[in-house]
């Protein structure tokens, strides 16, 4: 049968409607998914010279269905496989909610993140099914011991969530607390025993935890916040000992303003919400509110801030929460709330330890889940709708949560990371670095069916296709009637119209000469002040491969456009810029090792506040003009809807922006701007140069066109227009 799949999939591609070979297939899959049966000995024969993406795929089809059909122990097939062959066995057996034996399971442990994380939703999921055997803790507890002879913290890590997630008596109280003396200064070790206890209850342990919370000042903030939250728990966390906690923190010199601010709302509750109306939680959890630009900060943090505060002065919403993940160092000592405006409040999630990509979410998903579900809590805040925007494993532990609250799920589908995994389908091999980002995105792409699942309505971007893109990755949404019957509304995002002050001159004059003077310039890249009166090209962005600033930096010195307009980019945290921020920069830097004649006519701005870049925008626009029109260009791969693309039309720039991706729903090229292929430098530059160098359109065109594009998100994409819309889809939802 797997034979006959990638036929169906040429079928589907060739005659229907659908965007790419991975859209096709996995049509393809959800239609034989129905009615198929796998023989055991065709069970993984597939055909010849298939590329990695699609021969994973179908693996990972193939092996769901033998375990699910119970014909053969997948085990006993399941040897000499690689890493790659082993994840797609996992999301397979997870996929179909097969059984598999837990000792096998247990054995896979150790290899790699991301095998870990599948197991132990394996092993979640066989609890939930009621798969696993009577004598499953002691297996569990054989792995544990021989993980702890090892030495083999992160394997020991993953044993204590399995355990806490299915409740499994795997240590007693006693143990407990040896382990806590053993492992004191591995904090991720410490941190798991923590959660274990707290959700086994070992009541035993209240004596000892509050010996240590009182010694606790010299130690990390997230061990003392976990002893908190673990005596919360567990029932030791009384009114005096919060009081006699509260003094000794404020006794000492340096406390983290996040666990004095927790310690303050366990000791005196929030209210509950004065006005009637939905409670809606706004889940982000890369980035920070007020920081867009730097690190994994971007748009979405903007629309999000915006957006809180429009929907809370909606009717009907009574409260507009936006959790943050904070996690890794937090240099500024942010609080643990703040509010953003009337009746919207962002809350702080502390997950400690190292910064938290996506990927790295994978190993943390218990601890994000755990700490949103206490932060809550403390607050007295439980939302009737929680709204998640990724497929990562954070967005699914907030979506548990919801499901355990019984509360409602809204999802923002887009086709990520379906998009990002097509160039697989050109390769037979791959591996090292790319063959891991593979299997983590192709982890992504089982969460993302799972956040369908659980979810009870759908948000997608506009685009020219309408709904077809997001049926073209989701084919449940046309075949699964369960999923078919869910609300699902495309809704344009929106910014804040009119709350940028018209220029002054001293102001206006401190903009403009700051690209040449700026001492936070990267790098020492400023203008050179004699070519401060041209046309400038624009650029506003997180540093992040998918944003591609490097290649616009590249397209534009190939171009020759250098010679005409000054390039600024604005982006990346300067003082403590991340790996990929450097790598990014590096690659900018090489540019100009080939070109170093173009570096006068180029600014590179660390990231600047929303307020700043608007105020910029429309400085350029006001107070520099020029014959040809200040330009705005995205280069990113793609871009789901465009938040800084609508700012830089409204201050009134002409735009380039990607064609894949949500800008086609509102550039008309030629009209209101213009769409291009971002996916290399060359085609960057050549559309760049052949519209503002080539005078294929005339100057005063290129400005009316600029002028439209401000006309359209002045009449289309007010945040107040689109936080209604968002209203009625969560009254919607919560009717339902």
């Amino acid at each position: 049968m797997p034979n006959s799949i990638p036929n169906l999939a040429h079928y589907l591609r060739v005659m229907g409607n659908l965007p790419d070979d991975y859209a096709a297939l996995r049509h393809a899959l959800a239609l034989t998914q129905a009615f198929t049966v796998i023989a055991p000995a065709e069970g993984l024969v597939l055909p010849l010279h298939t590329g990695i993406l699609e021969r994973l795929t179908l693996e990972e089809y193939a092996w769901g269905r033998l375990a699910r059909q119970g014909a053969v122990a997948v085990q006993s097939l399941a040897t000499d496989l690689t890493h790659k062959e082993l994840a797609a066995l996992l999301r397979g057996l997870i996929r179909n909610k097969a059984a598999i034996e837990a000792t096998w399971l247990l054995a896979q442990l150790g290899r790699s993140d991301t095998l870990d994380a599948l197991v132990q939703d394996a092993l979640v999921l066989q609890s939930e099914l009621g798969m696993l055997p009577p004598d499953f803790t002691a297996h569990l507890r054989s792995t544990f011991d021989d993980a702890e002879r090892r030495h083999r913290s992160r394997t020991l890590v993953t044993l204590l969530e399995s355990a806490a997630e299915i409740r499994a008596p795997l240590l007693s109280a006693d143990e407990t607390v040896a382990l806590l003396t053993a492992w004191n200064a591995h904090t991720p070790v410490l941190l798991a025993l923590l959660r274990y206890a707290a959700a086994l209850c070992l009541e035993e342990l209240i004596e000892p935890l509050r010996a240590r919370l009182y010694a606790s000042s010299s130690v990390q903030p997230a061990l003392r916040l976990a002893l908190v939250n673990t005596l919360g728990a567990i029932g030791g966390l009384d009114c005096p000992l919060l009081d006699t906690f509260a003094e000794h923190l404020e006794r000492e010199p340096a406390p983290t303003r996040l666990l004095r601010d927790i310690i303050a709302a366990l000791r005196a509750p929030s209210p509950p919400p004065a006005t009637e109306g939905l409670k809606i939680a706004q889940c982000m959890f890369l980035g920070r509110i007020g920081q867009a630009g730097k690190g994994d900060s971007g748009g979405l943090g903007v629309f999000l801030a915006a957006l809180g505060d429009a929907l809370a002065q909606t009717p009907g919403i009574a409260q507009v929460t936006t959790l943050v993940l904070l996690n890794g160092p937090a240099d500024d000592d942010p609080p643990l709330t703040f509010e953003h405006g009337a009746g919207h409040t962002v809350v702080h999630i502390p997950v400690y330890g190292q910064t938290l990509t996506q990927y790295q979410m994978m190993v943390q998903a218990t601890p994000i889940r755990v700490a949103i579900e206490q932060v809550l809590r403390a607050l007295g805040i439980e939302p009737d709708v929680f709204h998640v925007r990724y497929a990562d494993h954070g967005s699914r532990a907030a979506v548990q949560l919801a499901r355990k609250w019984g509360k409602r799920v809204v999802y923002t589908l887009t086709a990520d990371p379906h998009r990002r995994l097509l160039p697989a389908f050109a390769s037979e091999s791959i591996k090292g670095l790319e063959a891991k980002t593979l299997t983590f995105e192709l982890t992504r792409a089982l969460i993302a069916d799972q956040i369908v699942a659980l979810a009870d309505g759908f948000v997608g971007m506009p685009t020219s296709d309408g709904p077809n893109t997001l049926r073209a990755y989701f084919p449940q949404l046309i075949l699964d009637p369960a999923t078919r019957a869910k609300p699902l509304e495309l809704i344009a995002e929106g910014i804040s119209l009119g709350e940028v002050e018209p220029p002054e001159q001293q102001q206006d004059t401190n903009l403009l000469h700051g690209m040449c003077r700026f001492e936070s310039c990267q790098q020492g890249y400023r203008l050179d002040p004699s070519f401060e009166a041209r046309p400038v090209m624009l650029n506003v962005g997180r540093l992040h491969p998918v944003k591609q600033q490097p290649l616009l930096v590249e397209a534009w010195v190939e171009s020759g456009l250098w010679r005409t307009y000054n390039l600024t980019l604005i982006g990346g945290n300067m003082e403590a810029p991340t790996a990929v921020e450097r790598a990014m920069q590096a690659r900018i830097e090489a540019t100009f090792a080939r070109y170093p004649e173009a570096r006068g006519r180029f600014c590179f701005l660390p990231a600047l506040s929303n307020a700043e870049v608007r105020r910029l925008e429309r400085t350029l626009v006001v107070s520099l003009p020029a014959t040809l029109p200040h330009v705005y260009v995205c280069s990113s791969v793609k871009e789901e809807f465009g938040i800084a693309v609508l700012e830089a039309m409204d201050a009134g720039l002409l735009v380039f922006g990607p064609r894949v991706g949500g800008l086609s729903s509102y550039i008309m090229a030629g009209e209101n701007g213009f769409l291009m292929d971002t996916s290399n430098a060359a085609e960057i530059g050549s559309a760049l140069a052949s519209l503002l160098q080539a005078n294929a359109i005339p100057s005063h065109q290129l400005h009316a066109i600029a002028a439209a594009g401000q006309r359209t998100v002045r009449e289309r994409f007010d945040i107040r227009v689109t936080a209604q819309a968002f209203a009625d889809f969560y009254h919607k939802c919560a009717s339902l």
